[in-house]
C-alpha cells in the first residue's frame, strides 16, 4: 500500500514540541528550538508563550500570550501530533504558566513517563539581565519542576531559583539536590556565564558528570535555550540522559565556534 507523506513523517520521525517566547532576532526562544529539533532529526511543534521587543543588544520588553489561546493550541495540536518531548523556556505570565502546567499534568498522565520527556529550561534572565521571572510563581514552578525529565538552568537562574549561593562547585551540588528533592529527575547547570573556562554540570539521583569547555570570544545569544532545545530533541530519539546531554552540549559548542555576527549586537549561532 502507498503511504501518503504525512504517514512517512508519523512513522519516521519523533515529534518534540517547544513552548517559550518568540524572539524575532531568530536567536533564541521557539524559532530556534525549532531550528535545533530540525537539525537534529525531530520535528518541532512551537507554540508562543509571549512575544518580545528585542534585537541581538538586548531585550527592551515583553507581551504575553492570551492565556486561554495559548492552552487551546496546546490541546489542539496534542490531539493531531505523538509528542514524545516538551521543552518549556520562557513562561510570559503567571496565567500562561499556569495553563503550560495543567497541560503538562495532563500529557505526562496520558503517556508512560520514559516516552513523555520534559526540558524545563527555566528562563528567568534574558541575556543582557532583564527579568523575565513574570511567569513562575511558587505554586506553577514546583508544579513544573516535580514533572521535570530534567531542569536546565543556567548559574544566575540556579541561584535564583533555590536560593543557593552558585559560586562554587559545592554550591552548585546544593542548588542541583534542591531541584532533585522537588522531583526533577535531572538537573543541568549551565556554566556559560561564569568568568573564565565554562564548566556544565550534570546531576542525577546516580551521581553527578561535568563538562570542561575553552571559552572561544563572547558567548552569542541563545545558546541556552539551544541546550535545552537540544536535549529534547534527543531525549525524543530515545537517547539515555547522560547521552541526550552529552551531544547536545557537544552540538552547541560546534555552532559557537560557528557563530554569525549579523546584528550589531551579540553574535547568533548557526544552527543548520
Amino acid at each position: 500500500m502507498h503511504r501518503r507523506d504525512s504517514d512517512i513523517s508519523r512513522a519516521d520521525s519523533p515529534v518534540a514540541i517547544a513552548i517559550g517566547g518568540h524572539d524575532p532576532t531568530s536567536g533564541a526562544g521557539v524559532v530556534a528550538d525549532a531550528a535545533v529539533m530540525a537539525a537534529l532529526g525531530v520535528h518541532p511543534l512551537t507554540v508562543v508563550t509571549g512575544l518580545t521587543e528585542q534585537d541581538s543588544a538586548g531585550v527592551a520588553a515583553m507581551v504575553a500570550a492570551d492565556a486561554g489561546f495559548v492552552r487551546r493550541v496546546l490541546d489542539r495540536i496534542a490531539r493531531d501530533f505523538d509528542i514524545a518531548a516538551a521543552k518549556i523556556g520562557m513562561l510570559a505570565s503567571i496565567e500562561v504558566a499556569r495553563e503550560v502546567a495543567a497541560w503538562i499534568d495532563e500529557w505526562r498522565a496520558s503517556r508512560a513517563r520514559e516516552t513523555a520527556a520534559l526540558v524545563l529550561d527555566p528562563v528567568v534572565l534574558a541575556s543582557d539581565g532583564r527579568s523575565l521571572l513574570a511567569g513562575y510563581e511558587r505554586g506553577v514552578l514546583a508544579r513544573l519542576v516535580a514533572q521535570a525529565t530534567i531542569v536546565t538552568p543556567n548559574l544566575n537562574e540556579a541561584a535564583l531559583l533555590t536560593g543557593v549561593d552558585v559560586g562554587t562547585a559545592a554550591g552548585c551540588g546544593d542548588a542541583a539536590r534542591a531541584l532533585l528533592d522537588a522531583g526533577a529527575s535531572a538537573v543541568l547547570i549551565k556554566g556559560g556565564h561564569a568568568e573564565g573556562a565554562p564548566v556544565d554540570r550534570l546531576y542525577t539521583r546516580d551521581g553527578e558528570r561535568t563538562w570542561r569547555w575553552e571559552r572561544e570570544g563572547e558567548t552569542p545569544h541563545g545558546t541556552g535555550c539551544a541546550v535545552a532545545s537540544a536535549i529534547a530533541a534527543n531525549l525524543a530519539l530515545g537517547r539515555d540522559m547522560e547521552g541526550a546531554v552529552d551531544e547536545a552540549l557537544t552540538f552547541v559548542q560546534e555552532r559557537i565556534r560557528r557563530a554569525m555576527g549579523l546584528g550589531r549586537g551579540r553574535s547568533i549561532m548557526r544552527l543548520r
